[in-house]
C-alpha cells in the first residue's frame, strides 16, 4: 500500500503540522457534531425553544437526564480519538503534538461550553482528557505509519 502522506513530505515541517491540525480539528469537530447531534436526537428539546436566550437553554439543560450528558461526553473524547488519528497520520516527525494541539483545542471549545451551560462536574473529566487522548492516539498512529513504511 503506497504511503498517503508521500505529498505532505514535501512540505516544510511547520506546513505539515498545519495541514494534520486542522485537518484533525475538522474531523474531530465533526466526529463532535455527530455524536452531540445523537444526544439531541435522543433528547429533543421542547418545540420552539429559543437557543440564543441563554435563561431557556439552562432551564432545558437542567431537565436532561445523565444519558444526555453522557453522549456529550462521549462526543467530546471520539472527537479527540478521531482528531488525533488523522493528526498522527498527517503530521510529520512531531505527529504527537499535532495531536496534543488538536485536543488542546477541542477541549478548550468543551470548557467554554462548561463555563457558559450548567454541566455536571464529572463533565470536566472528558473536557480534560481530550487534550492526552488525541496526543497518545496521535503518537499510536504515527507509530503505526512509520512501522508499517519500514
Amino acid at each position: 500500500m503506497p504511503d498517503t502522506t508521500s505529498k505532505l513530505s514535501n512540505l516544510s515541517p511547520v506546513a505539515r503540522s498545519g495541514v494534520a491540525v486542522v485537518s484533525g480539528l475538522i474531523v474531530g469537530g465533526l466526529v463532535v457534531a455527530v455524536v452531540e447531534g445523537l444526544s439531541v436526537f435522543l433528547f429533543p428539546p421542547p418545540p420552539g425553544m429559543d437557543f440564543s436566550n441563554p435563561e431557556a437553554y439552562g432551564a432545558f439543560m437542567a431537565t436532561l437526564p445523565a444519558g444526555a450528558f453522557v453522549l456529550v461526553g462521549a462526543a467530546w473524547m471520539a472527537g479527540a480519538v478521531a482528531g488525533g488519528a488523522v493528526a498522527g497520520w498527517l503530521g510529520g516527525a512531531r505527529a504527537d503534538v499535532d495531536g496534543g494541539i488538536v485536543g488542546l483545542i477541542l477541549a478548550a471549545g468543551s470548557v467554554m461550553n462548561l463555563l457558559n451551560y450548567a454541566h455536571p462536574a464529572w463533565m470536566w473529566a472528558p473536557a480534560l482528557l481530550t487534550v492526552p487522548a488525541a496526543w497518545y492516539v496521535a503518537r499510536w498512529v504515527s507509530g503505526r505509519r512509520k512501522g508499517s513504511a519500514a
